[in-house]
């Protein structure tokens, strides 16, 4: 059953994968130059102030925490919601889900197969995406600021690397169900952009300054738990080439 997993999603990666590097490229600029000129003003209005090293690594340490809180699931979101369109939505259009339910493969197999193939970059892309630009931040800005490497705490590294991946991927799981299912299957493709842009726009604006993202990362997680429970027990071929048929 993994082996079919794994070869459902390896050829779903080469078609969302398909010239589209410079998405991850894009958001690298787009989302380092926000966090830049916040942390440079951060540093800056510091220095003004006659802060010591140690405020300012604390403030550094607080920044790179929020950071590492909110960027890999904005980058992750955002991406997985432009490659669920050409995991799903495209074989839709094409009709080409009624030859390949004729097959032995099973629907749980299309369904986490298809999942994994969008769900996988966006990861990838979130954590490398937030790692560099952690790194250029502490080159160009902290190291010169406060004379050593600074790294955000440990539960925002928990954040990041356990509790981002298990939400981005139960919510990958239940978007994919939906689209599966639905006539209009472009439709729940958008809740990922609604939602990343919620999480860009509190953090531009602040909004999220005092939250604690590991209580609202649990509570989508649990979510996107029961709604993924609740769509895999509904989920059929006969909704799926129904839904495919218009």
């Amino acid at each position: 059953m993994k082996y079919m997993i794994w070869l459902i999603a390896r050829q779903d990666l080469k078609k969302v994968l398909h010239g589209r590097f410079y998405l991850w490229a894009l958001f690298i600029i787009v989302f380092g130059a926000f966090y830049f000129d916040n942390l440079k003003s951060t540093i800056s209005a510091l220095m003004e102030q006659g802060a010591s090293i140690d405020q300012m690594q604390a403030a550094c340490r607080s920044f790179l925490g929020a950071l590492t809180f909110t960027l890999p699931v904005i980058m992750a979101t955002f991406i997985c919601s432009v490659f669920s369109n050409s995991s799903v939505v495209v074989d839709k259009n094409k009709r080409l889900f009624e030859p390949m339910l004729a097959t032995p493969l099973s629907l749980a197999q299309v369904w986490l197969g298809k999942s994994l193939a969008v769900a996988l970059p966006g990861l990838i892309a979130g954590i490398t995406g937030t790692l560099l630009i952690a790194v250029i931040l502490n080159v160009v800005f902290i190291i010169p600021a406060v004379g050593s490497f600074i790294l955000p705490g440990a539960i925002p590294l928990l954040g990041a690397f356990v509790i981002m991946p298990v939400l981005v991927s139960l919510a990958v799981l239940m978007i994919t169900a939906m689209e599966l299912i639905m006539v209009e299957p472009v439709i729940p493709s958008l809740i990922f952009t609604v939602i990343s842009l919620g999480i860009y726009m509190t953090a531009l604006f602040q909004i999220s300054k005092n939250w604690d993202f590991s209580i609202v990362y649990l509570a989508i997680i649990s979510v996107s738990a029961v709604g993924t429970f609740c769509l895999g027990r509904i989920l059929s071929k006969e909704r799926v080439i129904l839904s495919s048929r218009g």
